[in-house]
C-alpha cells in the first residue's frame, strides 16, 4: 500500500498547502504515478496487448484517436504516460474552472474516488469522460459548437461519450425539466420497442458491445423494476433542484447547467438501466461531473464550517480508496517499470497476488482453465 499512501498524502498536502503555483507539480505527480506503473489496473494487460496489435498492423475494433496514439507513440509506456497526461489536463482544467479556490479539496475527490478506475483501469473512457469534463466548460460560457467539437473528440476515443450530443438541444432550447421528465418516462413506457428498432440496428451494422445488449438483456426489458443506483440519482436531482432555489444561488448559472446535467443523468439512468454494463457506463461521465460538482456545492449545504465539511469528505473517500484498492485484483501491489526486469526470468511475468486474484476472477464467471490460460499467454504474463 505504500504507493497508494504517497499518492494520498501528496494529494493532502496540496489541499493543506492550497497554493496554485503547485498545480503543475500535482499534474506532474499524478501522470508519472499513473504512466510508470506496471501492471497495475484491471485492463492494463488489455491496454498492452491492443498497443501491441496496433503495432503489428493487425487490424483492431478500437476508435480512431486511441488507435492514432498507439500507431505514433513507440512504446507502451509513452502511451500510459501521455493518455494519463492528457486526461488529467482536462481535468484540472475542469476543476480550475469549476472552484479555483476550492481547486485541492476538489482534485481530493476526483482522485480518491475515480483515479483509479478512470486513470488506472478503463483509461480510454476515462479520456472520453475527462474531455467531457472540460467541454461542460462550454455548457456554462453558452459556447455551444465549442461543447459539441469536444463531445466528437471525445467521441472518438470512446463512442460511448457520443449520447452526450443529447444535451445540446437541453441547452440550447432551454427545454424545462417537467418537459424532459415527461419525454422520458414515455420513453421508458416503449422501452420494448425501442429495443426492437435497437436491435435490428445493432445486427444490420453489426456494432459492437452486442453481447452487452442482446440476449440476457432482452429478458430483462420484461421486469426491468426500478433499481438503488436510478433512487440515488433522483434524491441527487431533488437536492440540486432543492438547493438551487436557494436566493444565493438563484442567478448562479454554474447550478443551473449542473441541475440539467443532474436531471439528464437521472432520466437516462432511468431508459438505459435495463440495456447491459456498457449502456450504464455510457452514464458515467454524467455521473462523475455531477460527484465533482457536489465538492463545489458543499460550501451551500448546511451552517457547518466549511473546513469541517470538506475534511468529515476527505476522511470518508480516503476509506474508500484503499478499500478499492484492497478489492481490485490488479491495485495491489503497487509496481513501477522499474521492476519489469525483475520478472524476465519468471515463468508467470505477474506478480502473484495478482496473478492468483485474476484467475480466480475467470473461475468464477465460467472460464474454462484453458481460455484463462490463452488470455494470459497472448497479453505475454506466461508462455
Amino acid at each position: 500500500m505504500f504507493g497508494y499512501i504517497i499518492c494520498v498524502s501528496f494529494c493532502f498536502i496540496m489541499k493543506l498547502m492550497n497554493r496554485k503555483e503547485l498545480k503543475n507539480i500535482t499534474l506532474i505527480f499524478l501522470t508519472l504515478f499513473t504512466g510508470l506503473r506496471f501492471n497495475v489496473g484491471a485492463d492494463y494487460l488489455s491496454y498492452g496487448y491492443i498497443f501491441n496489435t496496433i503495432k503489428s498492423n493487425q487490424n483492431i475494433r478500437i476508435e480512431p484517436l486511441y488507435w492514432l496514439i498507439n500507431k505514433i507513440l513507440p512504446n507502451y509506456i509513452l502511451v500510459c504516460s501521455f493518455v494519463a497526461f492528457l486526461s488529467l489536463y482536462f481535468i484540472f482544467k475542469f476543476i480550475n474552472y469549476l472552484d479555483e479556490k476550492n481547486f485541492y479539496f476538489i482534485l481530493f475527490g476526483y482522485v480518491s474516488i475515480y483515479y483509479l478506475q478512470w486513470n488506472m483501469s478503463t483509461v480510454r473512457q476515462g479520456l472520453a469522460i475527462s474531455i467531457f469534463l472540460y467541454s461542460t466548460i462550454f455548457l456554462f460560457e453558452k459556447k455551444y459548437k465549442k461543447y459539441l467539437f469536444f463531445i466528437l473528440v471525445g467521441g472518438l476515443f470512446h463512442k460511448t461519450l457520443f449520447l452526450a450530443f443529447l444535451i445540446y438541444p437541453i441547452f440550447k432550447l432551454k427545454i424545462k425539466d417537467r418537459f424532459l421528465i415527461i419525454s422520458f418516462f414515455c420513453l421508458f413506457i416503449f422501452r420494448k420497442e425501442i429495443f426492437s428498432i435497437l436491435e435490428f440496428l445493432i445486427l444490420k451494422y453489426r456494432i459492437s458491445y452486442s453481447s452487452y445488449i442482446l440476449g440476457f438483456v432482452k429478458n430483462q426489458l420484461l421486469n426491468s423494476g426500478i433499481k438503488k443506483t436510478f433512487i440515488i440519482r433522483v434524491l441527487i436531482y431533488l437536492s440540486i433542484a432543492y438547493l438551487s432555489k436557494k436566493q444565493i444561488l438563484k442567478t448562479n448559472y454554474k447550478v443551473y447547467v449542473i441541475k440539467k446535467i443532474a436531471c439528464f443523468l437521472m432520466l437516462s439512468n432511468l431508459l438505459l438501466q435495463s440495456y447491459g454494463n456498457v449502456a450504464i457506463r455510457a452514464i458515467k461521465p454524467y455521473e462523475i461531473f455531477i460527484v465533482l460538482s457536489f465538492f463545489y456545492l458543499i460550501k451551500y449545504l448546511t451552517r457547518i464550517t466549511l473546513k469541517l465539511k470538506q475534511i468529515s469528505i476527505m476522511f470518508i473517500t480516503t476509506i474508500y480508496f484503499f478499500y478499492y484498492v484492497s478489492i481490485g485484483s490488479m491495485y495491489y501491489p503497487y509496481e513501477t517499470i522499474f521492476v519489469k526486469k525483475n520478472y524476465e526470468n519468471k515463468v508467470i511475468k505477474l506478480h502473484p497476488i495478482k496473478y492468483y486474484k485474476t484467475r480466480k476472477i475467470f473461475k468464477d464467471e465460467g472460464y474454462s482453465e484453458e481460455q484463462i490460460d490463452e488470455f494470459y499467454r497472448i497479453r505475454g504474463v506466461i508462455k
